[in-house]
Order: structure tokens, then sequence, then C-alpha cells
């Protein structure tokens, strides 16, 4: 359904917003507190969407910053290891013989629906500011993780404005889409320059296959939702159609090889960064869309995305401290790059991954990481899958 706040913000009038979703709660039949406030101009800024729903957001002081007090428990050894598979000659990819299994297990996201403030625009899109100019820029992974976090509460609380807040943000990474080759890229639209290892810059537009893999899997979660609304399984048919595009020095990619590893590289770079977490993301999308279609292009993606993950972990250890964030051993294996919210990430994709799999490895390591830094324990963001029983 149209969400009728957004019709009414449109035409002004503090009085009338909070009036048109009074009106709303009653007739959904909510039993949890529901509160709106007036936000900056353009939209509505969310504070405590259904307090009842709260999620826990981490701690500020958890950073996770080298130097915070950690346990001191025997780090375990690294589990071990068979040899990488070979490359596969038809796909040119390593692949372990994995397939996606549908289970219930909870989504992976950084993002939460609530407990911060949320600022949406005037159809219901997430608003993105600059933190330095509080400017408004199209960021592509962070709205994107909002609507697959709304699309988490409505799993959760089977609330249909969660539905229809997820579909508006997505709608909004959609309207940003170019086009190379039949696939959809979602490019971000401002500088990024990092100063310390590794040292990057791009400038607008450049590409994220983490962005990729997020849209898809939104895409791909709408498209089941709303099957008669036929523009979100095209959105997925072609934002998958990014993965397998060829590294290019003039057109956007998703996918890198490197020595038959498959890497989704969260920053598209030809000197690439293999960025762990993100990789694993956008492996997620992949994991999606092989599952709603069957396609085998997609079933030996994940299977080789997936083996890349595992032989990622190895890499990005530090036993006794917090994991790296990225797998680039000359420029990214740096205790610039440990951080305790990574360090959370990488112990639940590899718990997630061990699910999708069924290979135990995934899960020895998330102990293994786990043991490193007891502090920093597993944290994430729950969703259930599609067709859940929960």
């Amino acid at each position: 359904m149209r969400l009728l706040c957004w019709a009414i913000v449109k035409r002004g009038k503090a009085w009338r917003i909070v009036a048109a979703c009074a009106v709303m709660v009653v007739a959904m039949g909510l039993s949890a507190g529901f509160g709106y406030w007036v936000g900056k101009p353009g939209g509505l800024d969310i504070r405590k969407y259904f307090q009842s729903d709260e999620q826990a957001t981490p701690d500020a002081s958890e950073s996770g910053q080298p130097g915070a007090t950690q346990s001191q428990a025997e780090p375990l050894p690294d589990p071990s290891m068979p040899p990488p598979p070979p490359i596969n000659q038809e796909t040119g990819y390593r692949m372990s013989g994995y397939t996606a299994r549908p289970v219930d297990l909870p989504f992976i996201t950084r993002s939460e629906a609530m407990g911060r403030s949320i600022e949406l625009d005037a159809d219901g899109g997430l608003v993105y500011r600059d933190p330095e100019t509080n400017e408004p820029l199209y960021q592509p992974v962070t709205i994107t993780q909002w609507a697959i976090a709304a699309h988490t509460q409505y799993y959760l609380t089977g609330n249909d404005l969660w539905l229809d807040l997820a579909r508006a943000s997505a709608q909004k990474v959609l309207d940003a889409k170019t086009e190379s080759d039949g696939a959809y890229y979602f490019p971000y639209s401002y500088e990024w320059v990092n100063l310390e290892p590794p040292e990057f810059n791009f400038q607008p537009p450049w590409y994220s296959a983490m962005a990729q893999g997020e849209a898809l899997s939104i895409f791909t979660q709408l498209a089941q939702e709303f099957p008669d609304e036929p523009q979100w399984r095209e959105a997925a048919d072609h934002t998958f159609e990014s993965f397998l595009q060829p590294v290019s020095a003039s057109q956007p990619w998703a996918t890198n090889i490197v020595d038959g590893f498959a890497w989704f590289e969260e920053y598209v770079d030809p000197d690439p960064f293999e960025v762990v977490n993100g990789h694993i993301f956008a492996l997620i999308g992949i994991y999606e869309y092989a599952l709603m279609t069957a396609d085998q292009r997609a079933a030996q993606l994940f299977d080789a995305g997936a083996t890349t993950a595992l032989y990622s972990l190895p890499v990005i250890r530090v036993p006794g401290e917090l994991s790296v964030y990225c797998a680039e051993t000359e420029r990214c294996v740096d205790g610039e790059w440990q951080h305790g919210s990574y360090h959370r990430i990488h112990i639940a994709q590899a718990e997630l991954l061990e699910a999708i799999t069924g290979d135990p490895l995934f899960g020895q390591w998330a102990s293994a990481f786990i043991s490193d830094v007891p502090d920093y324990g597993p944290w994430w963001v729950a969703r259930l899958w599609p067709g859940s029983s929960q």
C-alpha cells in the first residue's frame, strides 16, 4: 500500500503528519508505541519507531580500536585447512562444490531500522547526509542496508509499514542506477579519499561490489514479496549481471579473479583490496538470487565466492588480536585496519556461511576469531529468511 504519511508530508502541516500517522497506526491495529517527529526539510526524522520493538545497538564505547581492553584467553590454533581446490576450467574459478542451502537463519546487515535518528525523504526513502557538510548524498550501501533492515523489521513484527519503507528505499537505489552491457550499477556520487594504508582516491562515479550485492539482496527479497511488481525481478536480474562482467579500465565491474579466487571487490579498482566483509555481503546477495532463480551461473558464482571467503579467513586472522579488514597482504594486513566492529562482522559472516554451505570449517574459524578477542564476540541484526517458520 501507499504510505499516507508521505503524501501528507508533501502538503506540509506538521499536525497533519502526526494525525495521519496516528490514524494509520490505529487502522493497522498496532499495539506498540509509535512516534514520528517532523525532521529536516523534505523528510521525517524517526527516532523511536516502535518502542517495544527496539533492538540492541552496540555501545559506542565498544569501538574495538587496538588498545581496547581485551580478554587474555589463549587463542585457538588455526583450523586445519585442505589445499585450495583447483581452478575449474569451465568457469575459471576455484570451486569447492558448495551449494546454496535454504535455511532459516538471521540475515546479517550492519544497519539497524531503529535505535538511532533516521531521516526519510517525502517518499519514505532513507536520506544519507555527509557527516562533515550535512549535505544529502547518494550512498547506495547505506540506503540499501537500511532497506534490508526495514525488511527485517517487517518479518520480526508483521507490520506492513516496514515493508513499505523497505520498498521506498529500494526504489531510491534503483532510480539512481546506471546501465552498462545490460547490467545495472549503483555508483557512488561523491569523492572518496582514504589517507591511511592502503591509500586510495576514488572520483565519482565509482562502484562497489558490496553495493551491487546488497542491492541484489533487497531486489530479490522484494521480487518474492511482490511478484506482481515485475520491476523488482527485472532489477535483480540486471544487477546479478554486474557480477559477470570482465574487469575493465573503462567500464564498471564487480568481480575480480585473483589466482582463480573470485573476489567481489568492495572498492572496484584494477589494484584490488580484497575487503573480506564487503565480499561476503555481496556473496549473500548472490546466495539469495541463486535460491530464488536456480540460475546455474549464480550457483557457480556462489560456490566460487564462498570458496574465496573460506581461504581469506587465514589471511585476515591475527591470533590473539582483532582480525584485519582486508586480505591484500602488501597494504591491508596492517594494524590500522583492525577494528572491533569488523571483527564481529567476520564472526557472524563465518557462522552464517557455515549454515548456508554446510562446511564446518567456517564455524571453526568463527570460534577461532571469538577466542582471539572474546570481548568482541558476534553481533548482528537478525531477519528471518523468506519462508521461515519462525
